[in-house]
């Protein structure tokens, strides 16, 4: 079974499942198991750090449960939080994998120019800024990077990454960075945005010293949540 879900991580220590802790992960699989009565892993397309959202998480999982795709995701909404919803649910092909068959993954980064308590939880806040410095900065992002200056320090990760996308839009009282790309490191879009508006705001150029020395790399982090996970593309529908 084939399932895209949102919700808002607000609430979540991530999405992964962690001992006495509640995650989105944990919640899926309490009301799956107590559905179905078997013991389910649900396997995302990727995990989600405390504090991001997503419109749509793709996960999968396999069942002996006679319940039908449909049936399960209209009893899983019923029981699960109002912040976690089963947006879809349909049968797919055993060999699918909801993360090694990924094409591109979309992110969301929302900054908001005004001060309203209600985005607290969804954007960052930020004075207006002259969108194109700021989309000049971010398109040093585009194409093929070693990106190890812009995630937690890991020897045994492979680190360089192809960007597709990577510019801000402006809507309304928000300017929304948006950027695609095959795969991501952890935090890396929250790097790639904090430093971004830390050499927007000080004129420094730690983007490109990043990108060219990671390992003398000065990097800033943009908090959890202005981040969405907006989309996951596969060629198989």
């Amino acid at each position: 079974i084939r399932m895209d879900i949102a919700y808002d991580g607000t609430l979540y220590n991530g999405f992964q499942r962690q001992p006495a802790k509640d995650t989105v992960q944990g919640m899926i699989e309490n009301v799956l198991n107590h559905l179905t009565g078997e013991r389910l892993t649900i396997t995302p397309s990727g995990r989600t750090d405390k504090g991001v959202h997503a419109l749509k998480q793709v996960v999968h999982f396999d069942t002996a449960s006679p319940l039908k795709a449909t049936k399960l995701k209209a009893l899983m909404n019923r029981m699960l939080p109002t912040d976690i919803l089963i947006d879809n649910a349909t049968e797919v092909p055993r060999l699918f994998h909801a993360r090694f068959d990924v094409q591109r993954k979309v992110y969301h980064y929302t900054i908001t120019h005004e001060r309203n308590p209600f985005k607290g939880h969804y954007a960052l806040y930020h004075e207006p800024m002259d969108l194109i410095e700021f989309n000049a900065l971010l398109k040093l992002f585009e194409g093929v990077h070693d990106f190890s200056g812009f995630t937690r320090k890991n020897d045994h990760a492979m680190t360089w990454r192809s960007v597709h996308t990577c510019k801000a839009v402006r809507k309304n009282s928000e300017t929304v960075v948006i950027v695609e790309s095959e795969g991501f490191l952890r935090h890396m879009v929250r790097y790639m945005v904090g430093t971004a508006l830390s050499d927007l705001d000080k004129g420094s150029k730690n983007i490109e010293k990043a990108l060219k020395d990671p390992m003398n790399s000065h990097v800033y982090l943009a908090p959890a949540e202005g981040l969405t996970l907006k989309d996951v593309l596969y060629n198989l529908k």
